[in-house]
């Protein structure tokens, strides 16, 4: 289904206006003390992968962009993956707080900013993830994600890999959690030596005194993408009519209806990027940059942009899923019931090449009433297909008697002389 899946967050340095003084900026908060921290974040607004993020449609959701709450995870030590878990805060989402103006112009950027008591150092790092739109998924006084608690022995390997089983809504927000970006360009050229990183290092000298200083000085840039596909079925070139050799039927556009089969019911808390991936290539390339499921030379290497989110960071594509290397259970929609043009919010489902295979793919159901509900055949023994109308039902085209004799006669020297002597 992905391509189904990324989200790109643009680390922009806002210039926000402060009434913070220096006094404010300089007062220095020690280890084990309580200060302020601010982040800088846009939302995803490039298309990506787990598995699209081009969440617009051409007109965009104002709610699909609206930051209901923020959350910030600390971890500290010397690479991410060996990271260990410190806290979690609330975070300040103020200047997310409204949806969009009048005309759709979703609110995309702004700082989050929270307490937090400065951790000590002793050379190593500070990392920060932050999740919005938690949609109750998150327990900060009791130190939980989903039911599992976090303590100072949790990696950040680890908690990557806690599966969660809500996306969110429209309604409580859409989650959104950093995203793996890396440091060099795909498209073109190989990302030779690209770095991927998912967690943002927190500079520990930039924990003041008071929020005002933190919101005016971020202390990091975080990369955001959505948990959520979005998928959209569109019929507007469909004309009302299916013309065959045998008979024409006709159809209500109207009668369309749709639903997702197949979808996850969990996905992973971050995307889990490989960085084996970044040096594959797609063979076959072509000259033509705009040929529908050809690759062109400017995207030959495709799990890294080939166009920077913020200066020397680059969104990366594709992910290994729970399910991605393993048979899924195929699901069956309980009702297609979805109009054309609505969208439907789901997780992201990948998979290797050995389950490159139906049962593992999420797919479209479709249902549509054709012939105004009478029964009709359909027969490609000739190589075309053709309609061909029951007699009872009013048909007026072959008759599936006439059809079925004709095949026999044509196939059979045989049958065809004696059914030239005993037509009737």
């Amino acid at each position: 289904m992905k391509k189904l899946f990324l989200f790109a967050m643009v680390a922009a340095a806002l210039s926000g206006c402060s009434n913070s003084d220096d006094a404010d900026i300089k007062s220095e908060v020690q280890p084990g003390g309580e200060g302020y921290v601010g982040f800088s974040i846009q939302l995803p607004t490039v298309p990506g992968t787990r598995a699209n993020d081009e969440f617009d449609d051409g007109d965009p959701v104002p709610d699909e962009y609206k930051v209901h709450n923020a959350t910030m995870f600390i971890f500290k030590g010397s690479n991410e993956a060996t990271a260990k878990f410190v806290d979690v805060y609330e975070m300040n989402v103020n200047t997310f707080n409204t949806s969009g103006s009048p005309t759709d112009q979703c609110t995309t950027e702004g700082t989050v900013s929270s307490k937090i008591t400065k951790p000590e150092t002793s050379g190593e790092n500070i990392y920060a993830y932050v999740m919005i739109n938690h949609n109750n998924l998150i327990n900060v006084a009791d130190k939980t994600i989903n039911g599992t608690n976090l303590t100072t022995t949790t990696t950040f390997s680890e908690f990557s890999k806690l599966q969660l089983p809500l996306i969110g809504n429209l309604t409580n927000g859409m989650v959104m959690t950093n995203a793996p970006v890396a440091n060099k360009m795909g498209g073109a050229s190989a990302p030779t030596g690209a770095e991927i990183t998912t967690l943002t290092i927190l500079d520990p000298t930039k924990i003041y005194a008071t929020q005002a200083a933190a919101e005016a000085n971020p202390a990091g840039d975080v990369y955001m993408e959505r948990a959520a596909v979005k998928v959209t079925v569109k019929t507007a070139s469909l004309s009302g009519t299916i013309t065959t050799p045998g008979e024409s039927v006709t159809y209500n556009p109207a009668s369309i209806k749709w639903a997702l089969s197949n979808v996850n019911t969990v996905y992973y808390n971050t995307r889990q990027m490989n960085s084996s991936w970044l040096g594959y290539n797609a063979q076959g390339i072509s000259s033509e940059p705009n040929i529908e499921g050809i690759p062109n030379a400017a995207t030959k290497y495709r799990f890294v942009s080939g166009s920077p989110i913020h200066t020397g960071v680059f969104r990366t594509d594709w992910g290994t899923d729970v399910n991605y290397d393993t048979d899924a259970t195929l699901t069956v929609p309980v009702s297609v019931d979805k109009n054309p043009d609505e969208s439907v919010y789901t997780f992201e489902n990948t998979f290797d090449v050995d389950h490159q295979v139906a049962k593992n793919t999420t797919g479209v159901a479709v249902s549509a009433t054709f012939n105004d509900g009478k029964s009709f055949y359909t027969a490609s023994t000739y190589g075309d297909n053709n309609i061909l109308q029951v007699p009872e039902d009013g048909g007026t085209g072959n008759k599936i008697q006439d059809y079925i004799m004709t095949y026999l006669c044509n196939n059979s020297n045989k049958l065809k002389a004696w059914y030239d002597n005993n037509a009737n």
